[in-house]
């Protein structure tokens, strides 16, 4: 996990304060931190937080395509999910066919 310098945590003790600081809550826009296994979801993807287990150990998500139709709602590790940031630009992709 990066911390708010964007470097990684180097003890769990760091991590886990960084993550309570930067708690992810329900509806909130996410960016997946690395590609989502076994899907077509790549790193820097963005999704919105439909559901949230064990305290953001995992979290459901909801990708849409530009249209704002639904792609898929996935169960995501809390691992793979960063929270969205004002230093961040959205990047548009085709997906496969």
């Amino acid at each position: 996990m990066d911390n708010p310098i964007g470097k990684r945590c180097s003890d769990i003790d760091n991590c886990l304060s960084f993550k309570k600081m930067n708690k992810i809550k329900l509806y909130d826009r996410i960016v997946l931190a690395s590609d989502l296994p076994d899907s077509s979801f790549k790193a820097g993807d963005v999704g919105t937080i439909v559901e949230i287990y064990g305290e953001g150990n995992a979290f459901e998500v909801e990708f849409f395509a530009l249209d704002g139709s639904t792609l898929a709602v996935k169960t995501v590790p809390g691992a793979l999910v960063k929270p969205v940031s004002s230093s961040m630009m959205l990047h548009i992709r085709e997906l496969a066919a």
